[in-house]
């Protein structure tokens, strides 16, 4: 196993600016000399800045009730539970802390049927939605396509590094005036990765659902709303959606 002078810590201290300015140029430099390290920095950075975008819409938000209702119950019966959590390396943080966030913002995590947005989603997947065009993996038609089809500056996302080649892009129809896109992926493992968007149909919002052995994530703004589907675990399904959504550059 090849290792490097600097631990996960000191790449955390770098990305923070806490290193001191000598210790910061030996870091950076070190960083600069491998290609892994720098692969790392910029997954360590993509986590934070997805944890910073999750984290900041909650901070207005109210506790929700059933936190007060459980700080207000008897100690003995609050602290009647308690859990061995096992230690977990670095680069797993981030995918547990979304996950949380994610329980806390939506009880229902974990839904199998019912929101209209995955169901569009999967009947796209499944061919039940009109092919307006498909672009096979041309990226620059495929970007020049999706600012037409959703009216917003979204780029087409590379996911080589999770291990996603593209396979084809496609714009569907939704109904007789709208228009969604939709690109396939897949790995060297034969997992297909799809990712559908359309322009937004709600608030913002973030969740994580699972279906059978298919994990769906969906991030919505203002502007777009964005469904991921593919067989994988949540962690690498957090993951994949990370680097996504940091690539479709809105």
């Amino acid at each position: 196993m090849k290792t490097h002078p600097v631990s996960d810590e000191q790449l955390h201290a770098y990305i923070d600016g806490e290193l001191d300015p000598a210790e910061a140029r030996r870091v950076e430099a070190i960083i600069a000399a491998s290609p892994e390290l720098t692969l790392q920095v910029e997954q360590f950075r993509a986590d934070k800045a997805l944890i910073h975008r999750i984290y900041a819409p909650l901070i207005e938000q109210p506790l929700p009730t059933a936190l007060f209702e459980t700080l207000e119950r008897p100690r003995r019966q609050r602290f009647a539970f308690r859990f061995k959590i096992p230690l977990v390396p670095a680069g797993a943080i981030a995918a547990a802390a979304l996950l949380v966030v994610g329980l806390l913002a939506y009880p229902n995590l974990v839904d199998t049927g019912g929101d209209p947005l995955v169901a569009e989603a999967i009947a796209a997947q499944d061919g039940k939605l009109r092919t307006v065009s498909s672009l096979g993996t041309d990226t620059v038609s495929g970007d020049r396509v999706a600012e037409e089809t959703l009216a917003a500056p979204v780029k087409i996302p590379n996911l080589e590094k999770a291990g996603y080649v593209l396979k084809g892009i496609a714009v569907v129809a939704r109904n007789a005036d709208g228009r969604a896109l939709q690109a396939r992926y897949g790995n060297g493992a034969g997992k297909s990765f799809i990712v559908y968007m359309r322009r937004s149909s709600g608030p913002d919002r973030f969740e994580l659902q699972q279906r059978g052995q298919t994990q769906v994530c969906i991030w919505q703004n203002d502007e777009l709303s964005v469904v991921m589907t593919g067989d994988m675990s949540a962690k690498e399904m957090l993951k994949v959606a990370n680097l996504t959504y940091s690539d479709l550059n809105f």
